[in-house]
């Protein structure tokens, strides 16, 4: 799972991801309830440092090299996505290949969204001025996502993320997280090859019942102070009032 994953084995319980249509066990993942966040998140910050260290092209090399293995194994993927999230094997096939779609799309970015030069002398008063911007990474990246898709919106969170040079913490759906750990380990192999310090993503199961629950948001928004969702929220209402309790505490 990442570099504490036999101490979390030994403390924590295990979630049992079962087949949707005939209830058998596929397998069994780590279930970290909330108290174990805080230790996953130090070892992210020193991830983070790690991968702002990587040039883009070497960014762009990682996601390359991940799009052409899950490529390669493109027939065990989709087995895998059939088996925990029950989609048909026609349609398990295509996500793969969108997944690796957006992995390359990822790394393309990577090598050119570094930033833009800004032509102030478009504008009268500002004749031989110029100014440009460059996009750096923003540190830890936490992203969270759904079983319906859960291999190709694990790519969709973390191809940009990595191609912008963050580390990431992934906290893949419950009911299907199989495929989710697979691409993150593909990813940890490939990046022990670029002399990274640590995992620059990391695997995480945050929330009771194994659940990515509103009572872990206002701790992230504590910490960090930035929060953006994507996809969709079952408890929108509670999440709402736990933010607001979380900028009452910040700012009182």
């Amino acid at each position: 799972m990442n570099i504490h994953s036999s101490t979390i084995e030994a403390a924590f319980s295990f979630i049992s991801v079962k087949n949707p249509f005939d209830g058998v066990e596929v397998s069994t993942v780590v279930n970290i309830p909330p108290e174990g966040v805080q230790m996953l998140i130090d070892s992210a910050k020193e991830g983070a440092r790690a991968c702002r260290s990587l040039s883009r092209h070497e960014r762009a090399r990682v996601l390359e090299a991940c799009a052409s293995m899950v490529e390669r194994d493109k027939d065990t993927f989709a087995d895998l996505i059939v088996a925990e999230a029950g989609k048909t094997i026609r349609q398990a096939k295509r996500e793969v290949l969108r997944c690796v779609n957006t992995l390359k799309l990822s790394a393309d970015e990577a090598r050119r969204n570094g930033g833009e030069v800004v032509p102030f002398d478009a504008y009268a008063g500002s004749e031989n001025r110029q100014g440009w911007f460059t996009r750096e990474p923003l540190g830890i990246i936490v992203a969270i996502t759904p079983y319906n898709d859960p291999l190709n919106l694990v790519a969709h969170k973390l191809g940009p993320a990595i191609a912008g040079g963050n580390a990431v913490v992934l906290k893949p759906s419950e009911l299907a997280p199989l495929s989710a750990i697979k691409l993150v380990n593909y990813l940890r192999l490939i990046t022990s090859a670029v002399s990274l310090g640590h995992d620059e993503t990391l695997i995480v199961h945050v929330g009771k019942d194994g659940r990515g629950g509103s009572e872990c948001y206002p701790d992230v928004f504590r910490e960090y102070g930035h929060l953006r969702l994507s996809i969709g929220l079952e408890d929108p209402g509670d999440l709402i009032a736990d933010i607001r309790a979380a900028l009452e505490e910040t700012f009182d």
